[in-house]
């Protein structure tokens, strides 16, 4: 069974069923999209070398379908950032609307 967690809100106290993981969790996202693109860096930046020991039709197909594939890669890192955005704005419109939910309760019980 799922625990609902607490996080502590300025001004507010603490707050049921928000927690800081989400927020967490986000920001490895945003850590591994940093990292996809040096990988896909270093992907191209071995591409480039090639031409000093390979040539011939092989390298040719390999260059051309090298920038089909890299247009590929680029997109992950922009996909798993838009997902990060997506969790902090819900982790944000959930903590505001806790927040308004434990000030309104908290103003009934005085």
């Amino acid at each position: 069974m799922a625990e609902i967690g607490t996080c502590t809100v300025a001004g507010v106290g603490t707050v049921v069923g928000v927690t800081t993981g989400m927020e967490t969790v986000c920001q490895d996202l945003l850590k591994q999209a940093s990292m996809i693109e040096g990988y896909i860096n270093d992907l191209e930046d071995l591409k480039n070398q090639l031409p000093n020991d390979w040539e011939g039709d092989d390298l040719d197909t390999l260059l051309v379908e090298f920038t089909s594939f890299k247009a590929k890669l680029d997109e992950l890192p922009v996909v798993v950032k838009s997902i990060a955005d997506w969790g902090f704005s819900t982790y944000d419109a959930y903590t505001s609307h806790a927040q308004k939910v434990s000030t309104a309760i908290t103003a009934v019980l005085q």
